[in-house]
């Protein structure tokens, strides 16, 4: 039977039986390799290292760079400074801190390093708060995104980073996911765990509005106090067995934190959200900054800039995207 390719990856990694081995390009294409191979006759649309390791039927599309994008997790990353330059040679500092010599006008070519950041003891000092993982925010990752929702039970998100983007959409009754950061370029179709997932966010008004109708079961644990602040806790159970808990403000009852236990591939995974710098947006109060965490470590934070209410949108806003 044949595998697919994450089925394929995490039985690597699991030491199971394949039906053959991943096949993974381990660095990249050059540019001057497929303008020779488009002479040569690859399709046209093949135009870049994605649509490249797609198009050779790779599992995993993805290459290790190398010069300027390969560093030791530094945060902050050094500022990236032109040293020398003539018709054929550059030679620059890059984001990794080290003195690279490459082709001025682009061409492809490992980079000569010249120099590195670290030579001996002075100059490791001078690198050590670039890698002090005490930083705080050191190695977050921006990437800004608009979310739409419709009655019912219709959610969308899309967002560009790093020149790509990324799609989820959710119609009520399927899902589909586009990720180019996978090395996939078409719509993948949600998985069971996921579909389910998706339904609890397109819940505009929340689980616990109707919860009754909803198949949901609630039960009122008291009052607990979080980070200084009284609150209602409120457990909330679904009908495929997955736990909530609200805690909500006794004064000024906006949700201060939920925790959230559910079930993914026949394990509970559990996490907290967090819910503060509320914001009054047509008599409605919605919070700009929501932090999750998992173990107690700080996983995802979203700051939201603008919220706009009653907004026209197309049910094929919703459907499958269109890569």
């Amino acid at each position: 039977m044949e595998m697919t390719p994450r089925e394929r990856l995490i039985a690597t990694v699991r030491f199971e039986t394949l039906d053959r081995p991943v096949r993974w390009e381990a660095l990249s294409f050059w540019k001057e390799t497929l303008k020779r191979w488009h002479g040569e006759g690859l399709a046209e649309e093949v135009k870049d290292e994605l649509s490249a390791h797609v198009a050779a039927g790779f599992d995993l599309q993805m290459p290790i760079f190398l010069g300027e994008n390969l560093h030791a997790g530094f945060d902050p990353l050094f500022t990236e400074e032109i040293l020398e330059q003539d018709a054929v040679h550059t030679v620059k500092r890059d984001f990794s801190g080290s003195v690279v010599k490459v082709f001025t006008d682009g061409s492809s070519t490992p980079p000569h390093f010249l120099d590195f950041p670290v030579k001996d003891r002075p100059s490791w000092e001078e690198v050590k708060p670039r890698l002090d993982p005490d930083t705080p925010g050191r190695l977050a990752v921006w990437a800004p995104f608009i979310q739409m929702a419709k009655r019912p039970d219709k959610i969308r998100a899309e967002g560009t980073f790093q020149g790509l983007t990324f799609v989820q959409t959710y119609n009520g009754k399927e899902g589909w996911n586009l990720n180019p950061f996978t090395g996939v370029t078409d719509p993948q179709p949600f998985s069971e765990d996921d579909l389910k997932s998706m339904r609890y966010q397109a819940d505009l008004d929340g689980m616990l509005w109707n919860w009754k109708e909803k198949g949901h079961t609630v039960t009122s644990d008291g009052k607990e106090d979080i980070e200084g602040t009284s609150c209602y806790k409120i457990k909330l159970v679904t009908k495929e067995g997955d736990t909530f808990t609200y805690y909500i403000d006794s004064d000024s009852y906006v949700l201060i934190r939920s925790n959230s236990k559910i079930k993914v591939m026949g394990n509970e995974t559990e996490s907290d959200n967090y819910y503060s710098n509320y914001m009054q947006v047509d008599g409605i109060a919605v919070p700009g900054k929501s932090e999750t965490r998992m173990n107690g470590q700080l996983a995802v934070t979203i700051i939201v800039e603008k919220v706009d209410l009653n907004t026209e949108l197309a049910d094929t806003l919703f459907e499958k995207p269109v890569k």
